[in-house]
């Protein structure tokens, strides 16, 4: 498929070479990492309007590509589209709610043994609060 090349890199030529000999077998497996590493470029436009001409671009070449899990995911791309195309009108993400789950998982399975679920909240306050440990009497090397 000539409208899947990646783009030369002059520090990679042996790599390079190696690529552009797969990218003249046509093998399927090839042509999957050419249009996945193709949709990576969508994830850099900032605005919306740029970014759904890309989106429109590379949904052709997907469902060109005659891999059926692209085709698949192309339109499951396009079922979604005003909904992906919402993060570049707004760009949140829900990294730090997972991060903050992450650690109330890590207070559940250190609080094994709570009796009350009241010593349970108050353990997670104490830990997603940051704040500092009480002073023991021992230390443990």
């Amino acid at each position: 498929m000539p409208y899947l090349r990646c783009p030369p890199n002059p520090g990679k030529s042996k790599q390079e070479a190696r690529l552009g000999e797969l990218e003249h077998l046509n093998l399927k497996i090839n042509r999957a990492y050419l249009l996945k590493e193709l949709f990576r470029n969508f994830w850099s436009y900032q605005k919306a309007g740029w970014a759904k001409r890309y989106l429109k671009k590379w949904f052709w070449w997907a469902t060109h590509s005659r891999l059926a899990p692209m085709r698949e995911f192309a339109w499951m791309l396009r079922r979604h589209e005003e909904d992906i195309l919402n993060y570049f009108r707004i760009p949140l993400d829900n990294g730090i709610v997972e991060g903050l789950n992450n650690k109330a998982k890590l207070v559940i399975h250190r609080a094994y043994g709570f009796r009350t679920a009241k010593t349970y909240i108050l353990n997670l306050y104490h830990c997603l609060g940051a704040l500092p440990l009480p002073q023991t009497m021992h230390t443990f090397v």
